[in-house]
């Protein structure tokens, strides 16, 4: 005859193993996603939507003033200021994407441009770099002309600043026909120039960005490739599309670049018309972007920017436009 309160009690503990098993393996699961999601950049949400930044809108100017090759974008605050190259101005934009007001104008003195290129700012002032002059111009956010930055070495380093980006209270300068980038303090003492890149000279390097380790990142657009640098300079590995970038680069001129929060790495491929995302390390994330006019799609795209809110500005001089992602 069956001890019926034996046959409880073993009933009751054998559940009560299958039930703890369930929750350890519930658990296990979760702890591991968990720290999936903190160190994958690819599966943070708030950069990254299945892999690929969503397109939000687009930024063409006014009827009258619209934009004409605009070649780099920055935010401040609640602004958004676009170089405009063919028509030798900065317009100026709200959060909206709707015109305020533009300030420059065609010339080689204060507060005029010859060629436009390069914007960024300090979080006070916007600094414009115009190739043709070799001038860094500085203006309040009201487009009035404060003042040039100036190197402090009397040989001048510069020849055609084209990127600049300022970050950690020192602006970091691309020049495109003396094939080097040069980090200056903001009082315009030199603190680092790169000129090479595992062996090979930069041929006309296009953009700037770094890390939150100082590390460096240039789009070496005339090899063809994105060369990444730690904070001294030395050079630490590429990307150019191929395995390990060691191959023959896939990328057809890079230029602008930036870095998101969650720690992904974007560039511009100008001629390719696709914007590319890949990890610190050099690894593929994905790639959007194919040539055409419709939302999303790109003809020539330029200059890159990354807001503080994780906004992504990308400029067009084919579209003449600014595309916005999130």
């Amino acid at each position: 005859m069956i001890n019926l309160e034996k046959f409880m009690i073993k009933k009751n503990t054998t559940y009560a193993i299958l039930v703890s098993l369930f929750l350890a393996v519930i658990g296990s699961f979760l702890i591991y996603y968990y720290f999936k999601m903190s160190w994958n950049p690819n599966m943070q949400n708030n950069d990254l939507t299945n892999g690929v930044p969503t397109f939000t809108k687009t930024i063409y100017g006014e009827l009258d003033k619209p934009l004409s090759r605009p070649m780099d974008v920055v935010k401040v605050d609640d602004k958004i200021y676009v170089t405009n190259n063919s028509d030798k101005c900065v317009q100026v934009f709200d959060e909206e994407g709707e015109p305020l007001f533009q300030f420059g104008k065609s010339g080689n003195g204060e507060g005029e441009f010859l060629s436009p290129f390069g914007i960024t700012s300090d979080g006070s002032n916007i600094y414009v770099a115009d190739i043709l002059t070799g001038k860094i111009s500085i203006f309040d956010q009201k487009g009035n002309f404060i003042k040039y930055f100036k190197e402090q070495d009397i040989n001048e380093v510069l020849v055609s600043p084209i990127g600049i980006r300022y970050m950690d209270k020192k602006l970091y300068v691309t020049d495109v026909r003396a094939n080097k980038v040069v980090v200056f303090n903001i009082e315009g003492k030199k603190l680092l120039e790169i000129s090479r890149a595992n062996g090979i000279p930069l041929f006309a390097p296009n953009c700037v960005t770094k890390d939150d380790d100082d590390n460096i990142y240039i789009s070496d657009s005339g090899n063809n490739r994105i060369v990444k640098f730690d904070k001294k300079g030395n050079y630490l590995l590429t990307i150019n599309g191929s395995p390990g970038g060691t191959g023959q680069s896939k990328l057809v001129n890079p230029r602008g670049i930036g870095i998101s929060k969650a720690g992904v790495l974007y560039f511009v491929e100008n001629q390719g018309n696709t914007i590319h995302g890949y990890t610190l390390k050099g690894k593929k994330l994905f790639s959007f972007g194919e040539h055409g006019t419709d939302d999303a799609d790109f003809i020539l795209p330029n200059g890159l920017f990354i807001s503080e809110e994780g906004h992504i500005f990308i400029t067009e001089t084919g579209n003449n436009r600014v595309d916005w992602y999130n």
